[in-house]
């Protein structure tokens, strides 16, 4: 009788089991490329082993199977780290239980603002002179950990690059910071801003631009991205 590759892989994982060591997978799926790995251990220690079997490469196939079966991302922004062990369950099924963290970056209103805040932005060294031939933009973000980054970014629309003292950018930075700073404690955006089916949804950080202009005002426009995270634990699927 001559066995399907299906059959084969059974054989080769009751051979594992019979010998009392376990089949193993980690994978690492997302950001355009899918690694998993499988591997096997005797008594809680990874041992080497010869995947080939039947002139089949157990371990390869294994990981494509996986990844078929799991749906297991392999590009865009969709990410999922996972392990787990397969085994012949009592129906004499190949199966994986498994545990995984699957997540997206800035899943809701990617790029969309939430909130736009008018402050007035004191000159003393006096970057407003520059504005009817550069655009100069003032940008800054925090992230979940509260790490706080900011930029002044100046586009020449005609004539030379403006000079830029060491204290005008201190001041800068350090204007800039306050507000962002100003703006995280005031609870920006309002919780309960995104959609129920995202209650999964964890804040990936807060960012904020703004054009410097002849006004003293700058309307600053605001953006929360979030991180779209699923846990999931002890998860059994047939292969």
């Amino acid at each position: 009788m001559i066995q399907t590759k299906h059959g084969i892989l059974k054989e080769a994982l009751a051979h594992i089991q019979a010998q009392g060591k376990a089949l193993k997978a980690t994978w690492n799926a997302g950001g355009d490329e899918t690694l998993c790995k499988i591997y096997v251990e005797e008594r809680g220690q990874e041992v080497d082993h010869d995947f080939l079997w039947q002139d089949i490469q157990i371990d390869w196939e294994l990981s494509d199977l996986i990844a078929e079966r799991l749906e297991l991302p392999n590009a865009g922004e969709m990410y999922n780290y996972g392990e787990g062990e397969i085994t012949l369950n009592t129906e004499g099924e190949m199966v994986i239980v498994y545990n995984c963290k699957e997540y997206a970056y800035a899943c809701y209103q990617h790029g969309q603002p939430e909130m736009s805040r008018t402050t007035v932005f004191t000159d003393p060294f006096g970057l407003r002179q520059y504005t009817h031939r550069a655009k100069i933009l003032l940008l800054a973000e925090v992230d979940e950990a509260g790490q706080v980054e900011t930029q002044l970014s100046i586009e020449v629309i005609e004539g030379d690059e403006p000079e830029v003292s060491a204290e005008a950018l201190a001041h800068v930075k350090a204007t800039l910071g306050s507000l962002i700073r100003q703006y995280v404690q005031e609870g920006f955006p309002p919780q309960g801003s995104y959609p129920a089916e995202h209650l999964n949804n964890k804040p990936g950080g807060i960012s904020m631009e703004g054009q410097l202009t002849d006004s003293q005002e700058i309307t600053f426009t605001l953006l929360k991205e979030y991180e779209h995270l699923v846990l999931s634990k002890q998860v059994q699927q047939v292969l």
